[in-house]
């Protein structure tokens, strides 16, 4: 890791803590598996466990992508011992884990402390009444990466008759399993700040924003109390100048309160974040000893029509899903690789994307707030049939699981919409009654966004109107040939709402050639011109490993336009021109260099505000241009081969590569 990087992680930690005396778990701890799954039963949770005599791992650790555990399913266990300095006696202790896969079992001084079920989703653990203060303290963890028809992604059971979907793997991914994100010790006093949720949508009529900021306080005395906490706006470390009005009341005695602090940002104190310029403002929060820090960017999110509009304006932009997965690494997804991956995906246009089909890394939502990403957060109902979506226990861990996501993920200006589900049997009644009240389980919980999901039945039911997306605010839809056919029946159906195209793909080996593939891509991307779509989310950015049929003995599916190492397919470069809201045309017949740029009217495109163009060693500034808007730039002596022209974003990303032959 470079010192750049380094330095952003530790921006992350200030800008994301809740409590200033949060210390890192990550690192050293003692692992073995458990295939007989006695661990339990010989004393392996216990203070007399040996678990030091285990073997050396580093946490975040995947176990199931070391080459000895690959096929290994089942229970494993994990050890450390910490050192708790001596604190305030009424202090409270809890552990957090941003994601253990997929079951996890946390025992502290030999005493249960905690359950948790979900591979992607962070936890508490309460430890408080355990901790030795000023001791020595024992720490393990079991846990479990088995699947089944109730897991969450599970199993996968038989598909209705005459559905058209045939199911021919037992498990949709690889199930990673391990303590696979980082593991944290956070002291508190006895009130703190649990959550908060940020509301900060300007007016764009008149330039000023109204900031609400939901404080959820929990109270762990046994007294009422009526805390007092201090709240301020900084952008670029100077403090705004706003008052924030309260509205706040007793918390009882051992129980959770909130209060709400609004305010109203003058004009001249707003910045919007968007895509090419996301402007992220600091909040702080200060109860006690502990200060809260968290990232803010007004924006507004609208749907009009057929039209996803981002501050006014609509949005049709192209984008990709990723895969956790990484040579190594597993689903752990480390710094060093969304570094990498997400600035492949800026530089290349893909900027609105679903992403993944779980909760995915913060890190990776922080480094969209920063950067500029759109991201639709999704969790794991993947390919439910009816019986599942109908099982109330099922229901209830995709409710656990959703609420854990969006109540972490809720304050990133990034996230920009909600998914209740990828390709499930949404034709059917299960189907429409798990969207109608997923949907409305969504918006209780979160009324800012919109909400959709991924279908692949509704272009293949006799009524699509009538299909599970009649009850959602966008369409969002998976594409795998006859596309033409498909989206003319969505559109009929669904002549006022936004197309949002969630998956079109083409796998490498379908093809003898990369530009075959090429060819045939670019087929698709005439097509989608066509047609009023919001964006269109390409599968896969990278080749993944998997246990689906059809899968090469090797164990990846090549569906990306960059390899498991991230080494690019030729499909990334020529995707990279296509997803650019710029087109250029060359004119080096004389002994001039002349360009032309044009602003696409047509996927993608968007308002271009702050860019340069760079040639050779000169960066040539453009003006502002909207769709269908053109300039032509004077640079030069033609007489220059094999080199290349560069459209530079105003965050720096060279998102366009024009050769010159």
């Amino acid at each position: 890791m470079n010192r750049n990087n380094i330095l952003f992680y530790l921006l992350i930690l200030l800008t994301t803590n809740l409590s200033a005396q949060t210390v890192s778990l990550d690192g050293e701890w003692h692992f073995t598996i458990d295939p007989q799954r006695v661990g339990e039963k010989i004393g392996w949770h216990t203070t007399n466990s040996q678990f030091d005599k285990w073997e050396k791992v580093e946490v975040p650790h995947c176990f199931s992508d070391e080459p000895r555990y690959q096929f290994y399913t089942g229970h494993c266990w994990y050890g450390k011992k910490i050192n708790i300095p001596q604190a305030d006696p009424d202090n409270k202790f809890f552990l957090q884990f941003g994601a253990v896969f997929y079951k996890a079992d946390v025992y502290f001084n030999g005493k249960f402390a905690g359950h948790h079920e979900g591979g992607y989703t962070p936890f508490e653990v309460d430890i408080s009444s355990l901790v030795d203060v000023g001791k020595e303290n024992s720490l393990v963890v079991k846990v479990d990466n088995s699947y089944d028809t109730l897991s969450v992604p599970g199993a996968k059971v038989l598909p209705p008759s005459g559905s058209g979907m045939t199911y021919n793997a037992p498990f949709p991914w690889i199930n990673y399993g391990g303590i696979i994100r980082s593991v944290k010790l956070i002291q508190r006093e006895p009130v703190f700040i649990k959550n908060v949720k940020i509301e900060a949508e300007p007016d764009l009529q008149k330039g000023n924003a109204w900031l609400n900021v939901r404080t959820f306080i929990t109270n762990k005395t046994n007294q009422e109390v009526r805390p007092d906490i201090a709240v301020a706006l900084y952008l670029e470390g100077k403090q705004i100048d706003t008052k924030f009005d309260v509205s706040k009341g007793i918390i009882a005695a051992n129980a959770e309160g909130e209060y709400l602090f609004s305010a109203n940002i003058p004009k001249e104190d707003v910045k919007l974040w968007n895509v090419d310029h996301p402007v992220l403002y600091e909040l702080r929060l200060v109860l006690g000893k502990d200060t809260l820090h968290k990232n803010v960017g007004f924006r507004k999110i609208e749907i009009i029509g057929n039209k996803f509009l981002l501050n006014g304006n609509a949005i049709s932009l192209g984008g990709a899903n990723r895969v956790s997965d990484y040579p190594g690494e597993g689903s752990k997804d480390p710094v060093y690789v969304l570094e990498k991956d997400l600035k492949l995906m800026k530089e290349s246009g893909m900027v609105f994307q679903r992403i993944a089909h779980y909760a995915t890394s913060e890190y990776l939502l922080d480094w969209a707030d920063k950067y500029g990403m759109l991201i639709i957060g999704e969790a794991g109902n993947w390919g439910m049939v009816e019986s599942l979506m109908a099982n109330p226990v099922i229901r209830e861990k995709y409710r656990q699981q959703a609420k854990e996501m969006i109540e972490r993920d809720w304050n990133h200006p990034s996230i920009v919409g909600w998914s209740v589900g990828n390709e499930y049997q949404a034709q059917l009644p299960e189907g429409v009654n798990w969207t109608k009240d997923m949907y409305a389980f969504t918006r209780q919980l979160d009324a800012t966004r919109p909400v959709t999901f991924a279908s692949n039945t509704i272009f293949r039911t006799e009524n699509p109107a009538e299909e599970s997306s009649k009850y959602v605010d966008f369409i969002s839809a998976n594409l795998y040939g006859n596309d033409s056919v498909k989206i003319e029946k969505i559109v009929k159906a669904f002549p006022d709402k936004p197309l949002f195209i969630s998956e079109f793909g083409i796998r490498a080996d379908k093809y003898e050639t990369e530009e075959e593939r090429i060819e045939e891509m670019k087929k698709v991307l005439d097509l989608y011109r066509r047609y009023p779509i919001v964006g269109a989310s390409l599968w896969c950015f990278n080749d993944y490993r998997s246990q689906y049929a059809n899968t090469p003995k090797n164990g990846y599916r090549p569906w990306g336009i960059v390899m498991a190492d991230r080494t690019k397919r030729k499909l990334y470069d020529f995707l990279r021109n296509e997803f650019s809201p710029v087109i250029c045309k060359i004119d080096n017949a004389s002994s001039e260099l002349n360009i032309e740029l044009e602003v696409r009217n047509v996927f993608p495109t968007k308002i271009i505000d702050g860019y340069s163009v760079k040639y050779q060693d000169n960066v040539y500034p453009l003006k502002k241009m909207v769709p269908g808007q053109s300039t032509v730039l004077k640079l030069g002596n033609s007489t220059d081969k094999n080199v290349s022209i560069y459209l530079i974003d105003p965050l720096g990303f060279e998102v366009a590569e024009w050769k010159i032959n």
